[in-house]
């Protein structure tokens, strides 16, 4: 644990452009001889990892971040998980979605397993990554988080868990839940979706819904995007609502393609991209052939364009720390759009 906490901390100074923009390095060397200290003796992994991700939450920087849903996945097949969310209201703490749909929805719950849904709370707010000093995004997660992280802490070998919870007439009843495989419950579309983007049309209305920006098709997903809003145009809606609850991220490029449909003025905006070239970037990720393609397609337009700026990074010597700038505007056709719900989660 000791080898694997120092390679990290190795790992991130090699490849964060700026690990010292909310803390000073002081203090992240501080938390790291403090999580070195903390595996002298024996740790079991929900610990350790409680370890790493005190040293890490130091950056507050979201993308370096240890998802304990990760836990579950290294558990293997024996691993059981019983899915459920939860809402904070105030002090208290109502459901909002059960496995099965066993227990209502709207009712209190009071306790999950053996663990009150306060002493719950604090342990995920213990894993929830910090971006910033964004506290209220901080919560928001914290709380989307407190089903995955009761199945990452609980190591019961029973097959269900038992919820404690108000009714809607007050009376305070037991329920027990039954568990299942985590591997069967990541294969679960209404708990773990599959598909990338989805689209629907209702009278006047259209609705895009997008999963996740971490394609396995690049160009499959922006041609959907452009399919969704060349029918936008031709049906003549003028109402579109975009949902991105539960989005889990992924390439930036993605998400401008989408943005820059509702950037429907034109409007230059600034996009800053912050590198530092090294071993794990993602320029070494590529395999040898996409590497190759890059680098033609680089030189077909050098010196224009944001790619030959990268391009430039990509010859630059290792440990280079470079911010480059991207004016940009749509260039796609303007499609009016009046009305755009965006919920970030």
């Amino acid at each position: 644990m000791a080898e694997d906490l120092s390679e990290l901390y190795q790992s991130i100074m090699k490849t964060h452009p700026d690990p010292y923009i909310y803390c000073s390095k002081e203090e992240l060397d501080s938390a790291y001889i403090e999580a070195k200290n903390a595996v002298l003796s024996a740790q079991n992994i929900l610990d350790f990892s409680l370890v790493l991700t005190g040293f890490i939450k130091n950056i507050r920087d979201s993308h370096t971040y240890f998802n304990p849903r990760d836990l579950l996945v290294l558990a293997g097949n024996k691993s059981k998980s019983v899915p459920f969310y939860l809402k904070k209201i105030d002090s208290k703490f109502y459901l909002v979605k059960a496995y099965d749909n066993t227990i209502p929805v709207g009712v209190e719950v009071l306790k999950v397993g053996s663990m009150t849904v306060d002493s719950l709370y604090q342990l995920t707010r213990l894993f929830s990554p910090d971006e910033a000093f964004t506290e209220s995004a901080r919560t928001e997660i914290t709380i989307k988080m407190m089903g995955l992280v009761f199945n990452v802490q609980n190591n019961s070998l029973e097959n269900e868990v038992q919820f404690k919870y108000v009714n809607t007439l007050g009376d305070t009843l037991l329920k027990r839940i039954r568990r299942i495989k985590s591997k069967k419950l990541f294969k679960n579309e209404e708990w773990y979706p599959s598909k990338e983007l989805e689209y629907h049309f209702l009278k006047d209305q259209a609705y895009l819904r997008v999963y996740s920006f971490e394609s396995r098709n690049e160009k499959k997903f922006k041609k959907t995007i452009d399919r969704f809003f060349s029918l936008v145009d031709s049906k003549g809606i003028n109402s579109v609502i975009i949902d991105v609850r539960e989005n889990r991220g992924g390439f930036i490029l993605l998400l401008e393609h989408l943005l820059s449909y509702i950037n429907i003025n034109d409007d230059t905006y600034d996009l800053n991209y912050a590198y530092k070239r090294s071993d794990l970037d993602r320029f070494e990720s590529l395999s040898r052939l996409k590497k190759i393609d890059f680098v033609k397609k680089a030189k077909r337009v050098y010196p224009r364009g944001m790619i030959s700026k990268e391009y430039d990074f990509f010859l630059s010597p290792k440990g280079t720390v470079r911010t480059i700038l991207m004016k940009k505007t749509s260039s796609t056709p303007v499609i009016i759009i009046t009305e755009v719900i965006a919920n970030y989660i």
